[in-house]
């Protein structure tokens, strides 16, 4: 670990491009040779890497780094990593070919503020009065990286008791992987929590109690496959690493196993006579994952899981599901392929159930009020927490924020898809929501606006919604030891000016109440979390039974 006083740095570059900063690395970084190689470097005439240097940090604006205290960095960084950060190297494994290799290893490194004390932010204060860092880390074409917060509740020694929050890297053209250095923007935590203004002035100021999380910035560095440049090339083969070769899938309900299995229309076949439910599971998610509280035996006193149940009751004879690309396809596409799945089986004349939870409400609303054919007509379409537009998606900020959520909520239920998260935040922001299905959550774009400006098709006219939706509640942590730990540290407060005043943390209230014109009023709200609604322990608002008395 290396130790530096910031007020020591002297500007590195002069005229147009003054800068300062500080290199990071070993000591041979403090040369003069060195120096000026990293100088070279910045100006885009040296793409080598320099021996002991593996990145800069200074301000987004390039101005003066006058801040009392000590800044603690990584040297030449390690391969013995532990706890928290030892687990995102173990998914990185899980993801990347490459790294199967006993001689290739992951390298740590990390950036810790705790010692510095930087400017004190004025008395009420808006999001851009929050001065930004620029963090600059060094890499080859053939290398990826993962930046990442990592809070810890007191010292940052403490591994087990980090949460993690991405950063994701500045876009580089055509998101190409051809780069030789990566750009991460992110603003100077202040030491005191962020609380709502009230007094008058801007919206937000400091308490006067210290918020007590450390503020240190994790940088891991590995080989992974180039496939030319291409980052789109890189994702799919890391969703083929977590899904398998078929990222669609139609399921089938085993009762007796309470589990599903693929339909193949031979040993596994769908019947088309009889009443059908339909699940259509949501983002980052499978079935599985979405609908993990619907399989669940914990929340039955006869140990039945609610699945089991509406088989053995009658009230159906067939349970269907859906897995699907979430990110790389929108709604569109989903349908078209879950039309070809079904082959020539037709329910035209028997409508079919859905309950769909997240993005997969728009998968259902287009399969309700856009879709032509009428081979799957439907009923009754209970929408969880419908993703009719997300402030996240919207303005593009605090996207880390939101990935770090669905990534620890996926962990906690068991999810693998853990792995495509962790996959996307090696990329820009610009790249992740120029992805099909993310334009579909950006609020008043065309895809999504196709989708909550159209009525059901008439083969579906005479069909119900319910839309049940959700705002996070304080009594959720009663319920919880897990929601704790999810408010990270910092701008928090951001997220209420994205999604609105109620929200579950992902889509605000607000938008998850759209319902097809003329279908308003079928609403009932919850206190819950966004990927929480079907976990009884963790959403206490009995969402089972609603969906019992609608279906």
């Amino acid at each position: 670990m290396r130790k530096i006083r910031p007020t020591s740095t002297s500007n590195l570059l002069s005229g147009k491009n003054q800068s300062q900063f500080i290199i990071l690395g070993s000591e041979e970084s403090e040369t003069d040779s060195s120096r000026e190689l990293v100088v070279r470097k910045i100006k885009g005439k040296l793409t080598d890497k320099i021996p002991g240097v593996w990145g800069t940090l200074g301000k987004e604006n390039n101005s003066g780094l006058e801040w009392p205290g000590e800044l603690h960095f990584s040297g030449e960084g390690n391969d013995n990593s532990k706890g928290e950060t030892l687990q995102q190297i173990k998914e990185l494994y899980e993801i990347n070919d490459q790294l199967n290799n006993e001689d290739v290893k992951v390298k740590e490194r990390f950036i810790n503020f705790d010692k510095i004390d930087f400017p004190e932010l004025p008395r009420t204060f808006d999001e851009s009065d929050i001065p930004n860092l620029r963090l600059t880390v060094f890499v080859s074409p053939d290398e990826g990286a993962l930046v990442y917060y990592q809070h810890y509740r007191g010292t940052f020694r403490r591994e087990k008791n980090a949460d993690v929050e991405y950063i994701l890297p500045k876009a580089t053209k055509g998101h190409t992987t051809n780069r030789d250095r990566l750009d991460y923007i992110f603003p100077m935590l202040p030491k005191r929590k962020m609380v709502r203004n009230s007094g008058g002035g801007k919206p937000f100021r400091l308490s006067k109690m210290p918020f007590n999380r450390s503020f240190v910035v994790k940088v891991l560095t590995f080989k992974r496959n180039n496939y030319q440049g291409a980052a789109n090339k890189i994702l799919n083969k890391i969703i083929y690493k977590v899904n398998g070769k078929d990222k669609y899938k139609l399921l089938k309900y085993n009762a007796a196993a309470n589990g599903f299995k693929e339909v193949d229309h031979q040993q596994v076949s769908i019947d088309n006579k009889v009443k059908t439910l339909l699940l259509i599971h949501g983002t980052f998610s499978t079935t599985d994952g979405s609908f993990g509280g619907l399989l669940s035996k914990e929340y039955d006193r006869n140990k039945k899981s609610w699945l089991q149940k509406t088989m053995e009751t009658g009230r159906y004879k067939q349970i269907l599901a859906f897995n699907h690309p979430t990110i790389s396809q929108d709604a569109k596409h989903n349908v078209k392929v879950l039309s070809q799945r079904l082959g020539a089986i037709s329910f035209k004349n028997n409508p079919v159930d859905i309950i769909t939870t997240s993005r997969g409400g728009l998968v259902g609303k287009y399969l309700a009020c856009c879709f032509q054919n009428d081979k799957l007509p439907i009923n009754k379409a209970a929408l969880i927490t419908c993703a009719n537009g997300s402030g996240y998606f919207d303005t593009g900020k605090m996207i880390g924020k939101m990935l770090s959520i669905f990534k620890k909520s996926a962990s906690s239920s068991g999810n693998p898809i853990g792995g495509i998260i962790l996959g996307i935040a090696q990329f820009s922001v610009e790249f992740f929501l120029d992805q099909p299905g993310c334009r579909q959550m950006t609020i008043s774009s065309n895809r999504l606006n196709n989708i909550l400006n159209s009525v059901p098709k008439p083969h579906n006219q005479t069909m119900q919604f319910k839309a049940i939706t959700g705002d996070w509640d304080k009594i959720l942590v009663k319920h919880s030891g897990l929601f704790k730990k999810w408010g990270f540290r910092g701008i928090d407060l951001i997220i209420k000016s994205m999604l609105g005043k109620e929200h579950d943390w992902v889509i605000g209230t607000r938008e998850q109440k759209i319902l097809p014109p003329g279908y308003d009023g079928n609403i009932v709200q919850v206190r819950s979390f966004h990927t929480q609604y079907l976990n009884s322990d963790k959403c206490p608002d009995q969402v089972h039974q609603i969906l019992w008395s609608f279906l």
